[in-house]
């Protein structure tokens, strides 16, 4: 399991396309100028992932989820809904022009379960349900939820 995160942001793409193939990977720099550590340690370890599934000769299978949202049972507050709660507090994340996508957690379960029963899975997969630019995603978020200071 890794996640979206290890595949965006990359400056070098077209500013109007989103994820577009499996091999796309985040840009670590950038991600390091930008302090989003979370990001960083998603995309450093699945390339590590890669690179020992290749040097064994292993098959390996990665399922990379967006933004997860849903019913949570751990205690604490996890990276998707940390950053819901950091737009609807009015937080700024200088993302714009960054796509986002969410995915119902129920939806990650399932597609899980998929990739481990199915011997012959390999790859990545990008597991989404909807994908937008982060500005419109917090448009929608001040939409629905008035009573917030969302940043706008």
């Amino acid at each position: 399991m890794s996640s979206k995160s290890a595949m965006v942001p990359n400056p070098s793409w077209p500013a109007d396309e989103a994820i577009a193939e499996d091999d796309c990977w985040a840009d670590v720099e950038l991600l390091e100028k930008r302090q989003l550590w979370y990001n960083v340690s998603k995309t450093l370890a699945e390339k590590s992932a890669w690179e020992f599934a290749e040097k064994e000769g292993l098959q390996l299978v990665v399922l990379n989820p967006g933004t997860t949202l849903g019913p949570f049972f751990t205690p604490s507050v996890n990276t998707s809904l940390n950053i819901l709660l950091q737009l609807l507090r009015g937080q700024e994340l200088e993302l714009d022009a960054v796509y986002t996508g969410c995915v119902d957690v129920r939806d990650v379960a399932r597609s899980a379960m998929v990739l481990y029963e199915n011997p012959s899975a390999q790859g990545r997969h990008l597991c989404l349900a909807s994908r937008e630019r982060l500005v419109d995603f917090t448009a929608k978020l001040a939409d629905l939820y008035p009573e917030f200071p969302v940043h706008r």
